[in-house]
């Protein structure tokens, strides 16, 4: 049985390490913005940086031009116009029926919307991993959380992303149709779902794949029935040569924050045939790790967190501002690890998978990849859980009772 005085002292570690890093997100601020003016921060940089692709592209599909958007050079006009001075080329990415969930945003000046976008998409993250238990120690975990730092000064979207997966696979026993339509609504950013069929299939959980599914078909002609086929055809050209180019390339601002086996075999310097090699490798261990788990486990939450921390295992295409995901992942190991006892290391793990977002950056400045090998870990950590491959200390392993140190989620899924 777990020690209570060493979940206490785990708990009082908890409250001065989010102290630490609310001073450093706190030193950042303020050498940052602190002598701020306009739209820019002390550096000159855009303030919410990323931000400015959502929010441009509303104004223009506002105006009922839309077709703008995938210009690359007319859209870095826009986008400079409307900021009122440089910017750098911030090119829209996303199929067109992501249109549909950031068309609200230009109806409101841009810092006025980052900040409201920023708020909102934060209240739901919270809302989908925690429920009503949001007002906790485990909402300021989320909230403090690099991940969630990353998105907001970026300005980035892994808030909604992680909304929805989570929001949706929490649902998936309690309200399977409303699980299928969150879960469908991810395919504006289709590289983090590829996990979502493994695990429905495994677990025959039909009605959210129907659900899903049909989902994916609305959305899908609904932006055919506004934007056209010209919209699509103009995205699949402009996103193909950016896609390619982040895949391949190895230069760039960009690979500075990557956290995928296939880009973190870039920055060790395989040629592109190893990195699909490895890539292969990797999704294909994620897909077996999901399916076993929602196959043949019972534990709903860890069966979730398996599938959180697999997704970017499983694509070659995703950044540290998606790790939000595998914050919950974390959050709720650890909650499950305080009553049912820790593995050797597994603390340090937690928390290397925690900062994992700030750390991502600072190894490959320096050439060393550490997304792939710490999301593997607390994988392997979490399938070991889920799958209940750990010697037997008492009933806790397998019922752990409602308090303080359990996970958010009951067993029946409900929020």
């Amino acid at each position: 049985m777990p020690d209570p005085g060493q979940s206490r002292t785990d708990r009082n570690f908890l409250v001065l390490f989010f102290l630490a890093i609310l001073c450093f997100y706190g030193v950042f601020a303020y050498t940052n913005y602190a002598g701020a003016e306009g739209l820019h921060d002390n550096e000159g940089i855009l303030i919410g940086r990323d931000f400015v692709v959502f929010w441009s592209a509303s104004v223009l599909t506002l105006a009922g031009q839309a077709s703008q958007i995938f210009d690359l050079e007319v859209f870095h006009e826009v986008q400079e116009r409307l900021i009122g001075g440089d910017v750098p080329l911030y090119p829209w990415l996303y199929p067109p029926h992501a249109l549909f969930y950031i068309l609200p945003l230009g109806l409101l000046p841009f810092l006025w919307s980052y900040l409201i976008w920023s708020v909102a998409t934060l209240a739901l993250y919270l809302w989908a991993a925690l429920g009503r238990s949001w007002r906790t120690l485990r909402g300021l975990a989320l909230v403090l959380a690099p991940a969630s730092f990353v998105n907001v000064v970026m300005g980035q979207n892994g808030f909604l992303s992680a909304a929805l997966l989570v929001g949706g696979l929490r649902l998936l026993d309690s309200r399977p149709v409303l699980a299928g339509i969150l879960l469908g609504l991810l395919c504006f950013k289709p590289q983090l779902g590829l996990l979502i069929p493994v695990a429905l299939i495994a677990a025959r959980l039909w009605r959210p794949f129907v659900s899903a599914a049909a989902t994916v078909v609305a959305v899908l002609a609904l932006s055919l029935g506004v934007f056209g086929l010209d919209g699509w055809s103009s995205f699949f050209e402009m996103s193909t040569i950016y896609q390619t180019r982040h895949l391949t390339e190895d230069r760039g601002w960009f690979l500075n924050i990557v956290a995928t086996p296939y880009m973190g075999a870039g920055l060790l310097g395989f040629g592109a045939t190893a990195r699909g090699v490895i890539q292969a490798l990797f999704s294909l261990g994620a897909i077996l790790g999901v399916y076993l788990s929602f196959r043949t486990g019972t534990d709903r939450p860890l069966q979730i967190a398996v599938l959180l921390a697999a997704v970017l295992l499983a694509s070659p295409y995703g950044y540290n501002y998606d790790l939000t995901l595998v914050s919950v992942a974390v959050l709720w190991a650890f909650e499950r690890a305080m009553t049912t006892g820790f593995l050797t290391g597994e603390r340090v793990l937690m928390a290397v998978a925690w900062l994992l977002p700030l750390l991502v950056v600072v190894g490959n400045l320096r050439g060393i990849p550490l997304g792939p090998p710490v999301l593997v870990a607390v994988f392997f950590v979490l399938l070991i859980r889920a799958n209940g491959w750990l010697p037997r200390q008492g009933p806790a392993d397998t019922a752990p009772e409602a308090g303080p140190g359990t996970l958010p989620l009951p067993r029946d899924g409900r929020a």
